[in-house]
């Protein structure tokens, strides 16, 4: 899949993308797999924001990124963990909708040490109070809010738009099948759906 007029159309051949479309995402500041739309349930609507693919996992399939302890994100998968992640490529014409289940990381190891290799600037957007306080420079608090989340992905969607055809495809978790560590691809059934 090396331009956007070629159109994938083998669902194996999404699943080899997917790696591929997830490390232009980490990698690539310029990818559309770079910042996704990642939606939360509030109390009376969905709630979605943009935010950066920092890593991924591919056994099991995972997505994560960082964000602020106080954030409203936060609350809200705190009280349902369910969560919708979508990317759109441009250059690709691609659409990635991706369903899953969030783990908060909030002052584990993992997530303080995560912290520590942050430059002084990113670590003082994790230092502030609640996200859309005011606050002025420089910051006088040590606290850190700093937060790693884990998307465990349940579900996804493939979704290629083109003049001729679109093309959709539904991947399911088959939890008959567990996920080998070998082959990533293993445990996804596939549907074509109607776009």
């Amino acid at each position: 899949m090396e331009n956007a007029k070629n159109n994938i159309i083998d669902p194996l051949e999404i699943l080899n993308n997917i790696p591929k479309f997830l490390s232009l995402g980490k990698n690539k500041r310029t990818s559309g797999f770079r910042s996704g739309c990642f939606s939360t349930f509030s109390k009376d609507y969905p709630n979605s924001r943009w935010v950066v693919l920092r890593d991924y996992k591919l056994s099991p399939l995972n997505l994560i990124f960082y964000t602020h302890y106080l954030s409203n994100k936060i609350s809200e998968l705190k009280k349902n963990n369910k969560c919708n992640y979508s990317f759109f490529a441009k250059d690709h014409n691609i659409q990635l909708r991706f369903y899953g289940i969030a783990k908060i990381e909030y002052n584990t190891k993992s997530s303080n040490n995560l912290f520590e290799s942050l430059n002084d600037f990113q670590k003082n957007e994790y230092l502030l109070k609640k996200p859309g306080q005011s606050y002025e420079l420089p910051i006088t608090q040590d606290i850190s809010y700093f937060t790693k989340v884990i998307v465990e992905i349940q579900e996804f969607e493939f979704l290629q738009l083109s003049r001729e055809e679109h093309i959709k495809y539904r991947f399911t978790k088959n939890h008959q099948n567990p996920q080998s560590l070998k082959d990533w691809k293993t445990p996804w059934i596939h549907t074509r759906v109607i776009p």
